[in-house]
């Protein structure tokens, strides 16, 4: 179980990489303190893609995240999305925060967007990007 050649079928990979992929994280979001009731935050990437997300003041655990990706001929469509968000007590009496995947509920902390949907890592059935990889791609 996750051996050599899990993913791979007559040594082609058969499963999608993180590498690559827009990711929101929880984590910098509640870093830069962008999960307060009632906060809008717009996060771009340098492929043409950007993000902006709220949080109600009527619901703090709700986020409407609406999602665009610059296409060859002009602005595709925004795709909405609702995400719920989770918090599990920590030892020293604060809380931390977690998404809960739309599509299957899991609590995770990254989620991914293929296909135009931000979902998690078992939803989308991805693998991890190899570190090589990973260092590469982080500033």
């Amino acid at each position: 179980m996750g051996g050599f050649g899990s993913t791979r079928c007559r040594m082609t990979v058969t499963r999608v990489s993180t590498a690559g992929l827009l990711r929101l994280d929880v984590r910098l979001l509640a870093r830069t303190g962008c999960l307060a009731p009632g906060t809008s935050t717009t996060i771009t990437w340098g492929i043409g893609a950007s993000i902006s997300t709220e949080v109600s003041h009527e619901d703090p655990t709700v986020i409407d995240v609406n999602h665009q990706i610059l296409a060859g001929n002009g602005v595709s469509p925004s795709i909405q999305d609702r995400i719920t968000l989770r918090t599990t007590p920590c030892n020293f009496g604060s809380e931390r925060a977690w998404f809960a995947c739309p599509g299957c509920g899991c609590r995770c902390a990254v989620l991914y967007a293929l296909g135009g949907r931000f979902r998690c890592r078992s939803c989308h059935h991805l693998t991890n990007a190899p570190p090589e990889v990973t260092r590469r791609l982080l500033p």
